[in-house]
């Protein structure tokens, strides 16, 4: 781009993140979450404006006094999830106000997701935003109100939602994401959290992700915690199981199927050993993994990390999808014996084209709206 100029940074190298931020006008994070509060450090500083598109961390959150006392603004939040389905759901939230409806029930969906016939892949997902990230949402847990009673889950990949019915002909499986219940005060139209019979945000997923996922943490491949060190990327999934286990496992196929079937059924034991032989992770495999293997030891998800990474990417011409669903139960605010409830809805369903990803789209241009406001003394 003529209007742009690269620079090489790494991001540890504070003097030199110094000197880029002095020189700006305005500047933009769209590093993972865990770089923000460095760079927003620096920003206040330099009383320099930030902007990012991610949720506010405790640790961006713990600036806020300080940014305040030093007149900079640290502006988060303001990209897909969150803000383009806060603006939509806020938006059918005041038109059954006016109606003078009363909510009862709040269920909101968003992911990216490759258009179905980019995602002939077994978990049916590729990565547009950090690879990282989205293994870590599998260890997360969240905390949500469904029919009357607040759940608290910590096994999500086993309480998922399996039909959420997008259209006639695209059907996903849902995900409750983070903590839902703030959601209930954020949202004014909604009263107190006791008024509400559902308040439910998650993220979607094609079919049998969850399943799949579930069976990855089992074998002990989003392990965190030990570290292992690898000869040959065939040996990620025995030699993980090995550690979840505490006992060694036979190199070959055989051997480690039956290890795959004391941890989980047999027929799940099967399908997760196909699933696993698409990015060459199991025994006696003939592997196409160009990745070399890393030097030092490493926990178990880098090391998977790093292989979806290069397996799940999008290749040259396939395209992703954006996918935001609201949906709204409600019903009079002065409901009578006879009062039905009514079902409202508010849908989203962006495409990739040949200039940009639906994910960078809905990412970016809401943050360079943003950084434009900014820019012009109107936030």
């Amino acid at each position: 781009f003529s209007n742009a100029k690269a620079a090489y940074l790494d991001v540890h190298d504070v003097a030199e993140m110094a000197r880029l931020i002095q020189g700006a006008d305005v500047v933009i994070s769209l590093l993972l979450v865990p770089f923000h509060p460095a760079v927003a450090e620096l920003c206040i500083q330099h009383r320099k404006h930030l902007v990012t598109a991610s949720y506010i961390s405790p640790a961006m959150r713990a600036l806020h006094e300080w940014a305040r006392s030093a007149d900079v603004l640290l502006l988060n939040e303001i990209g897909l999830d969150p803000v383009i389905d806060h603006c939509s759901a806020l938006s059918l939230l005041a038109q059954l106000q006016r109606d003078k409806k009363r909510v009862i029930s709040f269920t909101s969906f968003c992911s990216s997701l490759p258009v179905p016939d980019c995602a002939d892949v077994p978990l049916g997902y590729k990565f547009s935003w950090s690879p990282r990230g989205v293994l870590n949402a599998a260890l997360n847990g969240a905390q949500f109100k469904l029919d009357g009673k607040v759940r608290d889950e910590n096994i999500l990949l086993q309480e998922y939602f399996p039909e959420i019915l997008i259209s006639h002909v695209l059907k996903l499986e849902g995900l409750a994401s983070r903590d839902s219940l703030p959601y209930a005060e954020m949202y004014g139209s909604f009263g107190k959290l006791g008024n509400l019979q559902t308040v439910l945000r998650g993220t979607l997923r094609y079919p049998g992700f969850a399943d799949l996922m579930h069976a990855f943490k089992i074998i002990g491949l989003l392990d965190t915690e030990t570290s292992i060190h690898l000869r040959d990327w065939r040996d990620l999934a025995r030699v993980s199981l090995e550690k979840r286990i505490g006992e060694q496992i036979g190199s070959d196929r055989r051997s480690f199927l039956s290890a795959l079937s004391t941890v989980m059924t047999t027929e799940r034991a099967e399908s997760s050993l196909g699933a696993l032989d698409w990015p060459d992770l199991t025994p006696e495999i003939l592997s196409k993994t160009p990745l070399s293997t890393p030097l030092k030891p490493q926990a178990p998800i880098e090391l998977f990390t790093s292989v979806l990474a290069h397996k799940l990417r999008y290749n040259p011409g396939e395209r992703d999808m954006v996918v935001l669903l609201h949906e709204i139960v409600a019903q009079p605010s002065l409901p009578s014996i006879d009062s039905a409830t009514e079902v409202h809805t508010s849908s989203l369903v962006a495409y990739g084209n040949s200039e940009a990803s639906a994910m960078a789209r809905c990412v970016g241009l809401p943050v360079a709206f943003a950084a434009l406001e900014v820019l012009y003394g109107n936030v």
